[in-house]
């Protein structure tokens, strides 16, 4: 890359804008990862749970669709250097998938759509959450319900998730009953949800609309 003195000056300007502006949003992820772990330890029903700060450990890069014009190496280093945490937690300690065993997954991601322009992709919340309905057989030792491959049944044109349960846009925790087919031994429920992350401004907005959901969602299941 060549670019004169004048334009690499006004670049690092910035720069240097970014990197501070992305100071303030570090602080503000942490605080939303504590709030959002005291919530849910204040439900007394996730007992086992892995937080997770390294989303690029063991990840190849066509696993992730990138920016054009720049590596995956820099990708890698600035999104997994901005905070983007995500919580998994299990209903059970040990995280085996017993029936009606419940695991959620909760991602904050800075730029859900990274392959667009700025302005076209969003910061969300990304929420994510298991039943198993059914088990066939034993457990064996290896069998863990963070561990089952996911496998849906196909989804409609209007359930807002592609193939993979991953939202297409902005919505609210949806339960997809009967649809997580992950084996023949594991059958049972999904939800997910996703949230832009400028409505979530204070505490009250991340209780009154994510945690409120998660708890509708739970009632739902009877857990």
């Amino acid at each position: 890359m060549q670019v004169s003195p004048e334009e690499l000056s006004k670049q690092l300007i910035e720069y240097r804008k970014a990197t501070r502006a992305l100071m303030f949003y570090y602080d503000a992820a942490e605080a939303l990862f504590n709030l959002i772990e005291n919530e849910l330890d204040s439900l007394n029903l996730f007992r086992g749970k892995v937080d997770n700060l390294d989303r690029f450990q063991d990840t190849e890069e066509n696993d992730w669709e990138f920016p054009k014009g720049v590596t995956f190496a820099a990708f890698k280093d600035v999104t997994g250097g901005i905070n983007s945490w995500d919580i998994s937690c299990c209903s059970e300690d040990d995280a085996k998938p017993r029936k009606n065993s419940v695991l959620l997954y909760i991602k904050l991601d800075m730029d859900y759509f990274p392959y667009n322009d700025p302005k076209d992709s969003i910061s969300v919340l990304v929420i994510y959450a298991y039943k198993i309905n059914h088990v066939k057989g034993r457990l064996g030792k290896s069998d863990t319900i963070d561990g089952l491959e996911d496998n849906f049944k196909p989804f409609s044109e209007n359930d807002n998730v592609d193939e993979y349960g991953e939202p297409k846009s902005l919505m609210k925790l949806k339960l997809f009953p009967n649809s997580w087919v992950p084996t023949d031994k594991y059958k049972g429920d999904f939800a997910a949800g996703l949230y832009d992350l400028s409505e979530l401004s204070d505490e009250d907005a991340v209780r009154n609309i994510v945690i409120k959901d998660i708890k509708d969602l739970l009632e739902k299941w009877e857990v």
